[in-house]
């Protein structure tokens, strides 16, 4: 598989759930008034919902504070943003809630708390989705706000994809930016992952 295949690929997995990629795509789609009644039909017959499209104040720099309307987690974005929730029924993934934004520079922001119907499964897919990169992806460990965490970044032949997994509990925080790789979003990338912020169930150190 090539690095750009895995750009994909590992996008899809992240989320552990069949239609996430359409999900992932959402906020980059444009929406008009037929698509965005289109996808809000698909994502509510599985039992999923879409709460809000473009909402977000931006600030004198143009980041804006989105907070998940379904579990309330906060994370700073570089744009308005979309906010919403979906139902899996695969057995391992039993939500996932996102707020998420596509920049006119083509690169896609997301943040996904993504709750397992156990903490086993939870630990083993924080632990086995890293291990699906390639050798050339730039990969670290580390502690956020005293929960273990993993970092990757990858570069593709065009793109590039950089992604930290939190995993708390029976739940995992995964922050994803795929970008083109004409683009230095480094430092942009380690501020939306370090603004993360819990929701008060989930502020307690593992």
């Amino acid at each position: 598989m090539s690095r750009e295949d895995h750009l994909h690929s590992a996008t899809r997995v992240a989320f552990c759930a069949s239609t996430a990629f359409l999900f992932l795509l959402l906020p980059a789609l444009p929406v008009t008034q037929s698509s965005e009644a289109e996808l809000r039909q698909k994502i509510e017959a599985d039992g999923g919902k879409i709460y809000r499209i473009r909402a977000g104040t931006p600030d004198k720099d143009g980041w804006c504070q989105a907070e998940s309307t379904h579990r309330h987690f906060k994370v700073r974005l570089p744009a308005q943003f979309n906010d919403f929730f979906v139902k899996d029924h695969n057995g391992v993934v039993a939500e996932a809630s996102m707020v998420g934004t596509s920049m006119p520079d083509n690169s896609k922001w997301m943040a996904t708390l993504v709750t397992y119907t156990d903490d086993a499964l939870a630990k083993k897919y924080f632990h086995e989705y890293w291990d699906k990169w390639p050798k050339e992806a730039v990969k670290r460990s580390l502690s956020f706000q005293g929960h273990p965490a993993k970092e990757t970044w990858i570069n593709g032949p065009s793109r590039r994809f950089a992604a930290r997994n939190v995993l708390v509990g029976s739940e995992a925080y995964l922050l994803t930016v795929e970008y083109d790789t004409t683009r230095d979003l480094s430092n942009d990338i380690l501020k939306f992952f370090n603004s993360l912020e819990f929701p008060p169930a989930a502020s307690g150190g593992q």
